[in-house]
C-alpha cells in the first residue's frame, strides 16, 4: 500500500488536519455564499489556512450579516407570471390531456420562487456621538 510520506509530519496527524479544516471550510463556505461575498468565497476555497481564517470569517466578518427572508403576498406576483404560469398548464393539459405532475412541479418551484425574497441586510453603524460643545465666556472690558 503507497502513502504519502511527508518528513516529520505522521499520516494520522494530516487526518486530524483534514477532520479539523472540512467542517470549517464548509460552513464558511456556506455563510459566504448566501451572503453574497464573492472574494471572501474564492479566497476561502483557494487558500488552506488549516481553518483559522475560515474560523476569523464566521466569527468576526459574517456575524456582522444578516439574511432576511421576506415572503410577498399572493397580490404581489405580477401579471405576465401569472399568464406564464396559465400558459405552462394550459401547454401540457393540451399535450397530455390533463396537467402532469411535471409541469405542476415546474409551477410550484416557480411560485416558490418568486414568494420568497433573500436579501443581505448589512451591518448598522452605529451614529457618531457627538461630544458637547465647549461654552466659549467671553469677556467684555
Amino acid at each position: 500500500m503507497n502513502t504519502i510520506n511527508i518528513p516529520g509530519i505522521s499520516p494520522w496527524i494530516l487526518v486530524l488536519i483534514v477532520l479539523w479544516t472540512i467542517p470549517w471550510k464548509g460552513i464558511a463556505l456556506w455563510k459566504s455564499a448566501r451572503l453574497s461575498h464573492k472574494w471572501w468565497f474564492v479566497i476561502m476555497l483557494v487558500v488552506n489556512t488549516v481553518g483559522i481564517l475560515e474560523i476569523i470569517y464566521i466569527f468576526l466578518i459574517a456575524r456582522k450579516y444578516n439574511v432576511e427572508t421576506m415572503e410577498r403576498p399572493d397580490a404581489d406576483f405580477d401579471e405576465p407570471l401569472r399568464a406564464s404560469i396559465a400558459d405552462i398548464a394550459n401547454d401540457s393539459s393540451q399535450q397530455e390531456g390533463n396537467v402532469g405532475t411535471e409541469t405542476m412541479t415546474s409551477i410550484s418551484q416557480i411560485i416558490k420562487t418568486v414568494e420568497t425574497k433573500n436579501t443581505v441586510v448589512p451591518p448598522k453603524k452605529e451614529p457618531a456621538k457627538e461630544e458637547p460643545a465647549e461654552e466659549i465666556e467671553s469677556s467684555v472690558e
